[in-house]
């Protein structure tokens, strides 16, 4: 399911950490919320995704979500015009905690 929190209906995401800015860091707010329904066993385990979409035209952020069984975080942003990706997850979740470190 993609997710994205637009209560004013104005197409974009929400400014949901009230920075002032409607970004990949409202998509993060969402982000993190599913992860700790996830954490407290409220939702199966899954995968996580955040994307930015910048421009006029774009809602801005979304959130991916799905219940794949393990745990999988990823996204991707943009940066002065380049696509970024990355992935984040808990420290707890990440690849040391995985590799018993």
């Amino acid at each position: 399911m993609d997710l994205c929190i637009d209560e004013n209906r104005d197409l974009k995401i929400d400014d949901l950490n009230g920075d002032g800015r409607n970004d990949w860091q409202d998509g993060l707010v969402i982000a993190k919320a599913c992860e700790d329904l996830e954490a407290e066993g409220l939702v199966a385990a899954g995968g996580i995704g955040l994307y930015d979409w910048p421009g006029e035209f774009s809602v801005g952020s979304h959130v991916h979500i799905d219940c794949r069984g393990f745990i999988a975080r990823w996204g991707n942003r943009h940066e002065r015009g380049k696509k970024v990706q990355y992935a984040w997850w808990r420290p707890e979740d990440g690849p040391a905690a995985q590799a018993g470190e």
